[in-house]
């Protein structure tokens, strides 16, 4: 169940025997009796059908990512290794709360760079982005980044910075090895 989770939430492509891995670790999570997979699968509102990816990869992986995108991994560990499922339950809710903020920040951090590449497209015709910002928060500029280039298909870097000190994140478009 585990490989499942972590296997779809970092993306990694379902073939070989990672979709074996998968199959097998979906129906494992959903019959799991771990306090910390079954309040996981609560707070998610997954229901009761049997899991599938999506139900991985858009309710519960974001959960677990965004406590390391916020600093804060070690509620998910906690989570993990819970034996008492009214502690995972509060722990799963943290969870949810910290995606949630993840959400604010990204949309705000989304809309400032979004502004930027739309204002330097209507300027000249670019093959690339650069945009930065001060206080983008490091958590969610790779996914702002990988946003901007499904929106505007071109290679781009999201920089936030913080005084004098930048962290960026690079994502490209298919055709462009970075």
């Amino acid at each position: 169940g585990l490989v499942a989770l972590a296997t779809v939430s970092d993306v990694v492509p379902l073939q070989g025997e990672n979709r074996i891995f998968v199959s097998a670790g979906l129906a494992a999570l959903r019959s799991s009796p771990h306090p910390g997979i079954r309040a996981l699968l609560e707070c998610a509102r997954v229901g009761t059908l049997p899991l599938t990816t999506d139900d991985v990869a858009f309710r519960i992986g974001p959960r677990l990512n965004a406590a390391g995108r916020l600093s804060k991994p070690g509620v998910v560990i906690d989570l993990l290794t819970s034996t008492d499922l009214a502690e995972a339950r509060r722990l799963a809710r943290q969870l949810a709360d910290a995606n949630a903020t993840r959400r604010r920040i990204e949309q705000k951090v989304l809309v400032a760079a979004t502004e930027q590449a739309e204002e330097l497209l209507s300027r000249e015709e670019r093959r690339s982005l650069v945009v930065h910002g001060e206080g983008w928060h490091r958590g969610v500029i790779g996914i702002v980044a990988a946003r901007l280039v499904d929106r505007h298909q071109r290679p781009t870097v999201v920089i936030g910075f913080e005084g004098s000190d930048g962290r960026g994140s690079c994502r490209s478009s298919q055709d462009v090895d970075l």
